[in-house]
């Protein structure tokens, strides 16, 4: 608009003396009005009320010519910030009845010629493309560096980065770097030069070095939550503060600022609800979520409904705002890296619901929205947060990668694995005695049967006013040497506004029914249940209700877990190890002869403990298998141990790959299966020896994409 600013002076000018020698009141004068438009649209920035304006000098200039075709170019160009299709009738206004206007009317030619490039545009898809990751991503939580050329992402426990790009190939990333240990870590926010990078901690959030090395704790709040909504880490373009967010959930959640060198985290006002924050490029706004409506409908289990916001706060401490506010809640935003655009996602139904819309929205320079929010429909699901906003305008999303789980047989020396479950969900299996059926788990929780051979699964009833879940991982569903009865973990959602399963250890007869509760432990982790060789005992892993949940500072401890035995009756409960056996979360099995009892430690070990306690052994050490592979507590979660019927060997699964070893320890053999691309996880020996059936996983994971060539279509009418 600055080609018609001398112009337009005139015409005030003119206007003016015209009207004022008319006699007009100066408070009705068109040009008077005019300038005060021009000012609410160029210095407030308030599009909305600059329109209004233009339209009362439309009709009252009258048979001002000039005046009226400066106000119908001003208000077409408001229309056109906004995206509002009304900018093109002005324009085609100014053409129409008013070509005498010649500066005004070449400007309205040059803005139609250019919406209809636009609106050409527009009609072409954003790209998505996919940066292969060699080794798998898994289930991370991913942020780019600001530059684009890196991503940190954990895994393991532990802080990672990799290339975007590899020297070979564009489209396939780089070698992962450790930077870290095993620290539990959890969200990452990088430093806006590249050189260090923001990570959650069981104990609070700590800088890690580019370049790696020991973190450094500089907030001693905890993280206690598993939502990696509420993990979100913002550093400002400064490097001094940390934006964060702390809460039970995202309805409790408070956003706070803190030094990156220690200090007193400082409120962000609002309240609870808040979470995601996200500095500005220039570090003076924080653009952050706000949950306003927090509801679970009716049934155990359901997923809460929410409604939320967009909001934005100045970082000075000034009352937030509110920049977006559409049907559903939003994720996750993210600001283009000149700071004129958020991107976040837009998700509607039930919590875990996982087909979003890309939003973006564009802010003038004082942090105020423009219009509605850009629309992007993805091409695939995404239960992630977007990982950033690059320098070249390219976004990054986490593809899910939908699970499949199937069961397979082997031979126990290794060959070429036959699936035999049918199509569904299927996992754990369990051999009976006599070889003739394998047990599992069925469609996300079911207990059921199927023919060792392999074929339609039968569903074992379980009675839901009695126990309403079976739990997964590690629920069991292993049959009795008699074979009458089944031992699993199962149990009661919360009472307390949680998600969480309450498990404790089951039995149920082989037929189905009601099930009989045999341990009290109010905890969500009892699990991994097996019977021993006569019957008399069932063995499992608790977490140590005995053990301090935290220190002198009240700082959370890492939780302990023990291997218990208890009864088919209930009774008799006691521990087998202690602290000093560092029991991990993961499965137990009982040797044949019943003197000894498997288990995986937290230091990547399997060990055997006779069965009465006492001193256990190592067997072989896991590190030895893969030397990046040293998950967290619990991180064995996902592999199972089983005994060869005569004793003398162990199979295990770890890292994807089932292997064996002798009980005396030794060399370890990998079973080949000679399948690609599934992970092997639960196991289990056949009677007679020969036969290992497993759970054989695809999918589950996430992978990168990035978003590019997108911009035309928020800057687009709509």
């Amino acid at each position: 608009m600055r080609a018609t600013s001398a112009v337009l002076a005139g015409v005030i000018l003119l206007g003016m003396w015209t009207l004022a020698a008319s006699g007009v009141p100066q408070s009705e004068d068109p040009a008077v009005l005019l300038r005060a438009a021009i000012e609410k649209e160029e210095v407030d920035g308030d599009l909305e009320a600059a329109i209004e304006q233009y339209k009362r000098v439309i009709t009252l200039a009258g048979q001002n010519r000039a005046v009226v075709a400066q106000a119908l170019l001003r208000l077409g160009g408001c229309h056109e910030r906004l995206g509002h299709a009304e900018a093109r009738k002005a324009y085609e206004r100014v053409v129409a009845e008013y070509a005498d206007q010649a500066p005004e009317a070449n400007r309205a030619r040059d803005r139609l010629a250019a919406i209809s490039r636009t609106a050409r545009d527009s009609s072409r898809e954003p790209r998505f493309r996919r940066i292969v990751m060699a080794s798998g991503l898994g289930y991370s939580d991913a942020r780019l560096s600001q530059d684009g050329k890196e991503m940190a992402f954990t895994d393991q426990g532990a802080v990672w980065v990799v290339p975007i790009a590899s020297s070979a190939d564009a489209n396939a990333m780089g070698i992962p770097v450790k930077l870290t240990g095993a620290v539990e870590a959890r969200g990452v926010g990088w430093s806006p030069d590249g050189r260090s990078i923001a990570v959650n901690t069981p104990t609070g959030i700590s800088m890690v070095a580019r370049s790696g090395g020991t973190p450094r704790e500089v907030i001693g709040v905890p993280s206690r939550t598993n939502d990696r909504r509420m993990r979100t880490i913002s550093v400002s373009p400064d490097g001094t503060r940390l934006a964060y967010s702390r809460g039970g959930s995202l309805a409790e959640s408070r956003v706070y600022v803190a030094g990156t060198v220690g200090g007193t985290p400082t409120e962000l006002p609002g309240g609870a609800g808040n979470s995601m924050p996200a500095f500005s490029p220039d570090g003076k706004r924080l653009a952050y979520v706000h949950i306003s409506k927090w509801e679970r409908p009716p049934g155990r289990g359901s997923m809460p409904m929410m409604e939320g916001e967009i909001r934005m706060a100045s970082t000075d401490g000034g009352t937030p705002v509110t920049a977006s506010k559409l049907p559903g809640w939003p994720e996750g935003p993210v600001w283009s890296p000149d700071g004129s655009m958020i991107a976040f996602l837009q998700r509607s139904g039930p919590e875990a619901a996982g087909d979003p819309e890309l939003r973006v929205l564009t802010v003038t320079a004082e942090g105020k929205p423009v219009g509605t929010p850009a629309r992007i429909t993805l091409p695939f699901q995404t239960y992630a947060l977007l990982t950033g906003w690059t320098a070249d305008d390219k976004i990054g999303l986490l593809r899910y990668n939908p699970e499949e789980q199937d069961i397979y047989r082997v031979p126990a020396t290794g060959g070429r694995a036959a699936q035999i479950s049918a199509k569904g969900y299927a996992s754990h299996p369990r051999w009976s005695r006599d070889g003739r059926r394998i047990y599992l788990r069925w469609n996300r929780g079911q207990i059921g049967w199927m023919s060792a051979e392999g074929g339609e699964v039968t569903v074992i009833p379980v009675d839901r006013s009695v126990m309403e879940a079976e739990a997964l991982p590690g629920g069991g569903n292993a049959v009795s040497p008699d074979g009458s009865t089944i031992v699993f973990s199962g149990g009661h959602q919360s009472h307390q506004g949680t998600n969480a399963l309450y498990t404790n250890i089951w039995t149920i007869g082989i037929e189905g029914g009601q099930p009989k509760q045999l341990t009290h432990f109010t905890d969500p982790d009892t699990r991994f249940p097996c019977w021993s060789p006569d019957g008399r005992w069932v063995a499992f892993v608790a977490r140590d209700p005995d053990r301090k949940t935290t220190d002198s500072t009240e700082k959370p401890l890492a939780p302990f877990y023990q291997v218990y035995v208890v009864s088919p009756d209930g009774t008799g409960l006691r521990k087998v190890t202690s602290e000093a056996h560092h029991v991990d979360w993961s499965a137990v099995a009982w040797s044949p002869d019943g003197r000894w009892i498997a288990f995986f430690t937290r230091d990547k070990t399997v060990n055997l403990i006779p069965a009465e306690g006492g001193d256990s052994r190592v067997v072989t050490d896991l590190r030895r298998l893969d030397s990046l592979a040293v998950p967290g507590l619990g991180g064995l979660a996902f592999s199972e141990v089983a005994w060869s019927p005569d004793g003398k060997e162990l199979a295990f699964s770890f890292d994807g790959r089932l292997w064996t070893v002798g009980v005396a320890g030794g060399l370890v053999t990998e079973v080949r299966t000679g399948l690609m691309g599934v992970h092997a996880t639960y196991l289990d020996w056949s009677p007679d020896g020969r036969t290992i059936a497993f759970t054989g996983s695809k999918g589950g994971d996430e992978e990168l994409w990035l978003m590019e060539d997108f911009i035309h279509l928020v800057k687009a009418p709509r």
